[in-house]
């Protein structure tokens, strides 16, 4: 077909590539010029097609765009129709000025194996088109070489090298569609699409790049030309409504041109040049390709063999049930099978293939070593972790330190597995089987830390145990001897009994942890907690003796009131001051309700402080108070709440109120006891007149005693003796005037108090 030949009704059809590669610049002017679309600016769409020779590239076109391509004559045998490159305008696209490229076919006879032209015009197609058609026969659906993946993969990666591609519309035409589903016949292209996207080198900054990025993928499936033309031209004219209304579901209306029209031709031949000069597009030789093929054959048919082969379903039974001891010598003899087999196969081929797919067979051979290899792991896991808390179990029995116990564990442990899986990955490809390797390290790590995490914890929290328990020991018995009669050093005893028991909590525990090679800050924190251990154990006591603080008040009263200041039981003579003797007991008890009012453990801060100040204040005037009715004296105390109280205001008025009932009764006692005294003492005197009677009429017998020193020491005599007994009988009375007293109030005083200061009375408490 010459040259310059154009269509019938005057549409312009020019050879912009001819078929030696020559570039002709003036075609596209000339079609660009004969149209009168050289004002068209940016708006205009390019169209090429690629596909093999003879599968109806130019029927195609001019079935969708109107173009008047030549198309093959069947009748006159399957050749060459299209030679080179040729370009014309879609008649049929009115809405926008579309270019259409129709270009020579791949995989023809003429070319011969050393096509190098028609990865070039395929090249230039991507390079230049917005939409680049891929014409298929729907039965080369997932073939290699007849879906022309070889050219797609080697087009797109020198694209990549010589240009700076933008997104491209990749139309794929499948030609002559059958039963497949066409949603099934798209999945296998995306995937090839997906997987020859992975296979290409791609420059650094396109690294991670997604094919999506680069070429928006569509399908579109066709019938039979021959055997359907009507449905075929039907679904055609559908076709081109894609490529002229944008709003058509999947409209395939391109984006604005990146050149203006008036310059497509300069920019096409620069990029025609660019691939004419690189060297990247030669193809391999005849005897290359069969090796290819072939040696990639023997492999996947070697490792068919193999997976079927009940000596390797007996391996994977193995692998699955227990930890194989031979596991790599045995997976090696396989592996070596393998590749003795496909060296006897293969030794006619071309040595750089053989040695290229006899990696890629132990590449398949790892694949399939994965599984069993990660069952092994699995228990290679369990066995190193079982091993590994044995050991360490042995060496703290053995009273070696857990820090040097456990580094040692874990050496041994890693030193195990890295030996195993070096034999594991000297067997097939370390690429493969390092994925599953490295996974399970990390998992066996992961298992062996937590392993240790835990016996350290146990191990930390058995001392922490022991030497809380030693703590409660310490600090129980002289806490309870100083809450049994608070003094008021109670806070700063306790404080200092706290400081004391933590102190040596501490130092016991470092000396227990030391083989824990604890940090400081952790020590410091343990520590922390059995000072708090020991404080809450303290704040616990003082709590309970707070809720019964009635009996600590009535030995304080007692204390006071009881006795003198000698430490003696008052007699109650007409001597005592019993008012003055109740206010002090009375103060003494205020003052040990007070102290148990106000949690004062640790150092002193203001508010504690005006706390117990208040306290002090309030219970003290409640003391020297004359009412008895307790909402009277709820009045005497403070109406707001003292911070860290053991009691509060309302209950201490409650333990005031059932203190003062029994307080009332043993004062009334004693007040009656002196009473009983004095009465006695007034009915053993004589009447004053016989006292005068005696004198005036025993004077003589005085005087008389007065002269005689016998008699006199005689009369003193009788006097000693009559005041002896006057005292041991004469004082009698009194005695049984005060038995009557507490007779009649029903009880002693404070009867059954002193015998534990932590028990109520009966009535009271």
């Amino acid at each position: 077909m010459d040259a310059s030949t154009c269509a019938s009704e005057g549409e312009p059809i020019q050879q912009l590539v001819d078929p030696e590669g020559t570039y002709r610049r003036d075609a596209l002017d000339c079609v660009v010029r004969g149209v009168g679309v050289a004002k068209s600016g940016l708006d205009y769409a390019l169209v090429a097609i690629m596909g093999p020779q003879s599968s109806g590239k130019s029927t195609l076109l001019n079935a969708v765009f109107g173009t008047t391509f030549r198309e093959m004559d069947a009748m006159n045998g399957r050749k060459q129709t299209t030679r080179g490159v040729w370009v014309a305008k879609a008649p049929k696209c009115q809405d926008r000025c579309t270019l259409v490229l129709d270009m020579e076919g791949s995989d023809g006879r003429e070319r011969g194996e050393h096509d190098t032209y028609e990865k070039q015009s395929a090249l230039f197609a991507m390079a230049v088109a917005d939409v680049l058609i891929v014409n298929m026969w729907c039965h080369d659906v997932g073939r290699e070489s007849g879906a022309g993946k070889p050219l797609l993969r080697t087009v797109m990666q020198v694209n990549f090298k010589l240009f700076h591609p933008t997104q491209t519309v990749l139309l794929f035409v499948i030609r002559d569609r059958s039963k497949t589903p066409k949603e099934k016949l798209e999945q296998v292209l995306r995937e090839d699409m997906e997987k020859l996207w992975e296979s290409i080198q791609k420059p650094e900054k396109h690294k991670n790049s997604q094919l999506q990025e680069f070429f928006d993928i569509k399908f579109v499936t066709l019938p039979s030309y021959e055997e359907k033309e009507e449905e075929f031209r039907a679904e055609t004219t559908l076709l081109r409504r894609k490529f002229s209304d944008p709003e058509e579901p999947s409209s395939l209306v391109p984006r604005r041109a990146s050149v203006p029209i008036d310059a497509l031709s300069l920019s096409a031949e620069k990029i025609w040049e660019t691939i004419v000069e690189n060297k990247d597009l030669d193809l391999p030789a005849h005897q290359i390709m069969i090796a290819t093929i072939r040696c990639d054959q023997i492999a996947s048919e070697l490792i068919l063999e193999l997976r079927d082969s009940d000596r390797w379903k007996g391996f994977v039974q193995m692998c699955n049930q227990t930890l194989a001891e031979g596991f790599a010598s045995e997976a090696k003899a396989h592996l070596e099978g393998c590749l003795t087999g496909y060296d006897e196969e293969s030794m006619y081929f071309d040595e750089d293939v053989r040695t290229a797919k006899k990696e890629e067979l132990v590449i398949k051979f790892s694949e399939l070593l994965v599984a069993p290899l990660e069952s092994q792991l699995l228990f290679l896991q369990e066995s190193l972790l079982r091993q590994g808390t044995k050991s360490l179990e042995d060496a703290l029995s053995e009273g070696q330190g857990f820090s040097k116990a456990a580094d040692a564990c874990t050496g041994t442990c890693t030193k195990n597995f890295d030996t195993w899986a070096d034999l594991c990955l000297s067997v097939g490809s370390r690429d493969v089987l390092g994925g599953p390797v490295r996974h399970a390290e990390k998992a066996l790590k992961s298992s062996f830390d937590a392993m240790l995490a835990k016996r350290k914890s146990k191990g930390i929290q058995t001392t922490l145990k022991e030497v809380s328990a030693r703590i409660t020991d310490i600090l129980s018995e002289p806490v309870v001897a100083l809450l049994e009669e608070p003094s008021s050093s109670l806070w700063r005893s306790l404080t200092s009994k706290v400081a004391e028991a933590s102190d040596e909590g501490c130092a016991l525990l470092k000396s227990e942890l030391k083989g824990f090679a604890l940090s400081e800050e952790e020590l410091q924190g343990h520590c922390e907690d059995l000072k708090k251990l020991a404080e809450e154990l303290v704040e616990g006591r003082v709590k309970e003796a707070a809720q019964h603080v009635v009996p600590r008040m009535r030995n304080a009263f007692n204390a006071s009131f009881m006795k003198d200041s000698r430490g003696l039981p008052r007699t109650w003579g007409r001597k005592e001051d019993i008012p003055s003797i109740t206010k002090e007991a009375y103060l003494r008890a205020a003052d040990t309700l007070a102290l148990l009012c106000v949690r004062r453990l640790g150092p002193d801060n203001e508010n504690v402080l005006e706390a117990v100040e208040d306290a002090q204040v309030s219970i003290r005037r409640l003391a020297t108070s004359s009412t008895r009715d307790e909402s009277a004296s709820s009045a005497l105390l403070s109406k707001r709440a003292w911070p860290h109280a053991l009691l509060t205001p309302a209950e201490c008025v409650r333990a005031w109120s059932r203190f003062d009932a029994d307080a009332q009764l043993a004062i009334s006692q004693a007040m009656a006891t002196q009473e009983a005294h004095a009465r006695a003492a007034r009915a053993s005197l004589p009447p004053w007149w016989a006292l005068a009677a005696i004198a005036v009429l025993g004077m003589d017998e005085f005087m008389t005693v007065l002269r005689s020193p016998l008699l006199l020491l005689l009369v003193v005599g009788l006097v000693v003796i009559a005041r002896i007994i006057y005292l041991r009988f004469g004082g009698v009375q009194p005695a049984i005037a005060a038995a009557a007293v507490a007779l009649a109030g029903g009880r002693t005083p404070f009867q059954g108090e002193r015998a534990s200061t932590g028990t109520s009375h009966p009535k009271h408490d």
